[in-house]
């Protein structure tokens, strides 16, 4: 090495070797904290409205996965789970593994909390919610029987044929309507009924779910249907003052092969001025479908397959004819789990009506989908929500078989029928 380089470098060590002795710094220690917790809550538990006196009801049934409530482990280790606060004169809260429950106190009504700890390697992670009694009696529900048809011996239900066919999961319910389509402001609420067939020959229990709904609906938590009945249930859907959402989607499930449809358009919490009110008109199909219908009963579109192309239409004249020639267009599309799946905006003219082309995936799961349109024009807005049933093709052919044999069934029984007469007649001879 050159000798000029080796001793400048000695004379670098010991200057700064005299440095750090004179600061008192002969050694230096550094110590670095790194706060890893061993879990978090990924997602609250949202707020509840309960009943009156109403059943137990399970507001999460697996508090370890996404629902309603999530607490994420961060370690290898399983969380546990435990109420931390409550009073159980207003309402208990109950942990069972990782199922949480509520049950409301006799007679009690008004706003109980609720404190759930997620505890994991040492550590505990708190979250509350609040829960809602309302003084609505849980009324016993109308029966209606079902005649099981005419006489004859012959012939073949739906129920029966489906069953035949090994589309089991459809001989249990009907519910009517199978789809709520509502426009609410905040601090709005609706009542409606909710008309569940029981088409089997015995008792039939169920437990109802609300899945992401907890928090907007009020309904029975479970009920006792009986034999060839239809009952109808009360269902109150409410909205917050303090909503904050422009758009709710989810399912109650009465079964695990039927649930009802639920989307709910927020509109603005002080009413736009009659003058400056235009609706936005917008077909799937052949005709207009005005967004002020609730309580619609059925889904608008059906039997749409996965990679379709939808060619929704517009009406966006009505607008210019209002003198907003410029407006933004924007469309959402989400699933009943809330979860938005696409999106698109654009500014363009409302001087002619306007067809828009979406691409549905390829990939996109089978279900009900709910397609939101809205026009911002000037200060306000207007919106229209679309309700769509996305299914397979062998759901289709299913279907299409079902109404064929149930077709040539009724063919057939016909013709026995006419020729069963048609003999008795020449034996009266």
């Amino acid at each position: 090495m050159n000798k000029n380089i080796l001793f400048l470098s000695l004379i670098f060590v010991f200057i700064i070797g005299l440095n750090a002795s004179l600061n008192g710094l002969t050694t230096a220690s550094y110590d670095i904290e790194v706060d890893v917790k061993g879990a978090s809550w990924f997602e609250e538990i949202p707020d509840a409205i309960l009943l009156k006196n109403s059943s137990s009801f399970v507001l999460d049934s697996d508090l370890s996965s996404i629902g309603n409530g999530y607490c994420k482990s961060s370690t290898s280790f399983q969380n546990t789970y435990t109420i931390n606060k409550e009073n159980t004169s207003e309402v208990d809260c109950e942990i069972s593994s990782t199922k949480l429950s509520l049950l409301t106190s006799e007679n009690f009504t008004g706003s109980a909390l609720c404190e759930v700890s997620c505890f994991n390697s040492g550590e505990s992670f708190n979250t509350n919610f609040s829960i809602l009694v309302i003084d609505d009696e849980d009324p016993e529900p109308e029966v209606i029987y079902v005649s099981s048809g005419g006489g004859g011996g012959g012939g073949i239900s739906p129920a029966q044929l489906a069953e035949i066919l090994g589309q089991t999961q459809i001989t249990n319910l009907a519910i009517k309507p199978e789809s709520i389509k509502l426009i609410l402001r905040p601090g709005e609420s609706i009542s409606e009924i909710i008309a569940v067939e029981n088409k089997l020959d015995k008792i039939y229990d169920i437990n109802i779910q609300k899945n992401t709904l907890v928090s907007y609906v009020n309904i029975k938590n479970s009920a006792s249907l009986q034999p060839k009945s239809i009952t109808n249930i009360p269902i109150q859907i409410s909205i917050s003052p303090e909503e904050e959402n422009s758009i709710i989607t989810g399912k109650i499930d009465f079964d695990e092969y039927t649930d009802l449809s639920i989307v709910i358009t927020i509109l603005d919490q002080i009413p736009m001025p009659d003058s400056q009110q235009i609706d936005l008109l917008v077909t799937l199909g052949t005709d207009y479908v005005s967004p002020t219908l609730i309580f619609t009963g059925e889904i608008d579109k059906k039997n749409i397959l996965p990679g379709t192309l939808l060619k929704p239409k517009l009406k966006l004249s009505d607008f210019y004819d209002e003198g907003y020639t410029d407006i933004t267009l924007t469309y959402y599309l989400h699933d009943f789990n809330n979860n938005q799946l696409l999106s698109y905006s654009e500014n363009t003219s409302s001087q002619l009506d306007k067809t828009l082309s979406i691409l549905l995936p390829e990939d996109i799961p089978i279900g009900n989908y709910a397609l939101t349109f809205e026009v911002k024009y000037g200060d306000y807005i207007a919106k229209n929500t679309q309700t769509l049933q996305i299914v397979s093709k062998e759901g289709i052919i299913t279907e299409e078989l079902i109404i064929l044999t149930l077709i040539i069934g009724l063919l057939a029984y016909s013709i026995y029928a006419v020729s069963r007469g048609r003999k008795k007649r020449l034996y009266s001879f």
